[in-house]
């Protein structure tokens, strides 16, 4: 089952919604997807041979939004460094909500469960994942607060 969050700022107009998405790819490694996970999905996720978590969080230093993948499941013959390529290769994002998007791959899927990442350019400890009284990216004055929630199958 998937999921939606919709937030907000308390302190400007603005709001974003987070969909808990997914990546994989196809079983000859051609086609690279994100979606959430359900129950149609499930089964094209489950059987992929690389697949994970994508997380977007935001750097206030830098003012750029960074897309993380979690790998959670490798069944190739790729070595990290070729899987990490791969999906960079594949994920055709530039920016989200208008401003620069960055991408970065965590390797270490099965080694640690890691809740914070460094920023790719300047290094600042980061959530990994934009959470309900995260600073707001537009106005960076307020906090963005979760409003709303929807389960989607």
């Amino acid at each position: 089952m998937g999921q939606v969050i919709n937030y907000k700022c308390n302190s400007c107009d603005f709001k974003f919604k987070e969909e808990n998405k997914e990546f994989y790819f196809n079983e000859d490694l051609t086609e690279f997807k994100e979606e959430m996970c359900l129950f149609l999905t499930f089964k094209e996720i489950a059987k992929s041979p690389i697949n994970g978590l994508v997380h977007i969080t935001y750097c206030d230093n830098c003012d750029m939004f960074i897309k993380t993948y979690t790998i959670t499941k490798n069944e190739t013959k790729l070595t990290e460094k070729e899987v990490e390529d791969l999906i960079l290769k594949s994920s055709k994002d530039t920016e989200f909500l208008g401003k620069k998007l960055e991408k970065l791959v965590l390797l270490n899927y099965d080694r640690e469960n890691k809740r914070y990442i460094n920023c790719p350019e300047c290094g600042k400890d980061l959530l990994k994942t934009l959470t309900h009284k995260s600073n707001c990216p537009n106005c960076e004055n307020g906090k963005i607060l979760a409003f709303g929630f929807e389960c989607v199958d």
